[in-house]
């Protein structure tokens, strides 16, 4: 679906809408779309929203560690103002996470 309604628009839908798209499939859980809006449509692993922050701190606080890698992968700003990823995933008890997010440079002391 999401490949038929690029290919309608010739490749021209916004950043702006692409971004909002990958944070709501991050707020929704949703790993393959996730997936395919960075590796396909070329979405910014930085994409921000109301209630996170960043399309990170949603994963964090998902506690779903395979989105979280991919946004990582992807160049997803660990220690980004706007987010607070490793204090949610921490207060949300995903120790799993905070080891991801601790050991790929997330500032402990912010």
């Amino acid at each position: 679906m999401l490949q038929l309604a690029w290919d309608y628009a010739n490749g021209s839908i916004s950043e702006e809408t692409i971004g909002n798209a990958l944070y709501n499939a991050t707020d929704r859980e949703k790993v393959s779309t996730v997936r395919l809006l960075l590796q396909s449509f070329g979405a910014s692993p930085n994409a921000t929203g109301e209630e996170y922050g960043t399309a990170l701190t949603a994963a964090a606080f998902d506690g779903i560690m395979e989105m979280v890698q991919l946004l990582l992968d992807a160049g997803a700003e660990i220690n980004d103002p706007n987010g607070w990823a490793l204090q949610t995933a921490a207060a949300e008890g995903h120790y799993e996470i905070v080891q991801e997010l601790i050991s790929r440079g997330a500032e402990v002391n912010a």
